[in-house]
């Protein structure tokens, strides 16, 4: 087992997209964002630095940690 690195270790894509991750989780579900959740998730959309391949590992490592509380389809 790997050891759980620190929050700082992160780079700064890897932390915009477990942000990313969390606010999908939020989302769906069905919990309301606030209007400043849904501006971060809106400048999080339009950032390059945010791939669909990092928020897919961020969502799977959620996953890890809470197994069956996070649908990952």
């Amino acid at each position: 087992m790997f050891p759980k690195m620190h929050p700082k270790e992160y780079n700064i894509e890897w932390r915009k997209s477990r942000l990313a991750a969390r606010l999908l989780i939020a989302a769906s579900r069905k919990r309301k964002l606030g209007p400043r959740r849904r501006a971060i998730a809106g400048q999080l959309a339009r950032d390059k630095a945010v791939s669909n391949r990092l928020i897919k590992h961020a969502l799977a490592g959620f996953y890890v940690d809470h197994p069956h509380s996070i649908s990952l389809d």
